[in-house]
């Protein structure tokens, strides 16, 4: 009977599993944007080709998912920063392209190279950044600046090291983490000039 139970177990812990992800689909009718910087049209994205089926990556099925200029890449936001971006909102609870909470219980909010690379060539369509960029008012609470002299970007954080960092524009606190040039935030990004000093965050930061 132990051993009848344990299969059982088993047997329901495993949709959980194959559903582990950020739960990301770009919406019906994106578009590809791969090759659009070198002057080639955007070209429809077709989910139907999974270069990622059956847990074996095949390069040649790119072509058919995001258009035959796919190797040229795609403008916006690098691969990296779209995976951080990608996880960070699923583990705030603030993933705008998941409209039942109850589907974070199936997430571990680590996001697959499917999830990363439909972000990456479809412009992250369906997914709500929220930055300062042109300079909008960011929609984080406003806070003290710190002392100038205590906290500088002379010195910048290791790649995805938790940080606390203000808006130079309006000089809202956040906190997220660096990706390259990005500073990503579960309700958006940042540009590094848009940061006006940056400080290690807390062990246990309050996402905002």
């Amino acid at each position: 009977m132990r051993h009848a139970s344990a299969t059982v177990l088993l047997a329901l812990a495993l949709p959980v599993r194959l559903l582990a992800d950020v739960g990301y689909t770009p919406p019906a009718g994106a578009r590809s944007l791969a090759g659009t910087v070198h002057g080639h049209a955007a070209t429809a994205f077709n989910p139907r080709i999974d270069p990622w089926e059956g847990g074996r990556f095949d390069r040649s099925k790119m072509a058919g998912r995001y258009g035959p200029w796919w190797e040229l890449g795609a403008p916006g936001l690098h691969t990296t920063a779209w995976a951080a971006i990608l996880q960070a909102q699923c583990e705030a609870r603030t993933a705008t392209w998941i409209t039942d909470p109850a589907r974070y219980n199936t997430l571990d909010c680590q996001p697959t190279e499917r999830e990363v690379d439909d972000a990456y060539y479809t412009g992250g369509v369906g997914i709500k950044l929220v930055t300062t960029t042109g300079g909008g008012a960011p929609t984080t609470p406003t806070t003290t600046c710190p002392d100038p002299g205590a906290y500088t970007k002379d010195r910048l954080p290791a790649d995805r090291t938790p940080v606390e960092f203000w808006d130079r524009l309006a000089k809202a606190k956040h906190q997220g983490i660096r990706v390259e040039d990005t500073w990503v935030t579960p309700g958006g990004t940042f540009q590094a000039a848009q940061i006006y000093y940056w400080r290690p965050a807390t062990t246990a930061p309050e996402i905002r």
